[in-house]
């Protein structure tokens, strides 16, 4: 009977305890914060009515950031700027041996800069040099140096900037040969000799 007695005993501590411990390692509802006060821990639905999110896209306000706005204003002024050129056009009149420095310069360098000689011989295109004569030379502002080689040389130059959309502007210089003066007519009056002379 004592055995017994002592069976039943040591088999109700032993569910006081392990319900004691069950007891202790429960998690509290409430948490404590810095002051020592008792506050109930928010959770994720309470915080989303709060903000006016509705529980259907509970996942995506908790999960995902909004996306930022795409830029759809294709840059300043929301257009390209038109490209112009600002240079003049110019009659230069040379010899050979000359050097003469034809100009090509823009307000807007986004585009494409072509130089042509006598409309159709394409000598530069994008700075690239599609000619193997080496006295013309063109430089990063588009600038061209035509050293006069020979007749050849001579003739209509033609700076032409094309620019996205169909926007393009061109500007046309003319080389022409330097002619000696033409005696026109020698007449002798008084004992002397009277000249007269053309300059092309």
């Amino acid at each position: 009977m004592e055995v017994k007695l002592v069976v039943l005993v040591f088999c109700f501590c032993g569910i006081v305890s392990e319900g004691y411990s069950r007891k202790v390692k429960s998690k509290p509802e409430n948490i404590e914060d810095t002051y020592g006060e008792l506050v109930d821990e928010p959770s994720r639905p309470a915080q989303l009515e709060e903000s006016g999110v509705q529980n259907d896209d509970f996942e995506d306000y908790w999960n995902n950031t909004p996306d930022e706005p795409e830029d759809t204003s294709g840059g300043a002024g929301g257009q390209d700027t038109p490209v112009r050129i600002i240079s003049k056009p110019m009659d230069a009149v040379a010899r050979i041996g000359d050097t003469v420095t034809l100009p090509c310069e823009v307000d807007n360098p986004d585009g494409v800069s072509i130089w042509l000689k006598d409309v159709d011989s394409i000598l530069y295109q994008s700075h690239v040099k599609l000619t193997g004569k080496t006295n013309i030379v063109e430089y990063p502002n588009n600038t061209l140096e035509v050293r006069i080689a020979s007749d050849d040389d001579f003739g209509q130059y033609d700076c032409k900037i094309i620019q996205a959309k169909s926007n393009s502007d061109f500007i046309s210089h003319t080389i022409s040969k330097e002619t000696p003066p033409v005696i026109l007519e020698l007449k002798t009056r008084e004992n002397r000799t009277v000249v007269s002379i053309f300059f092309s």
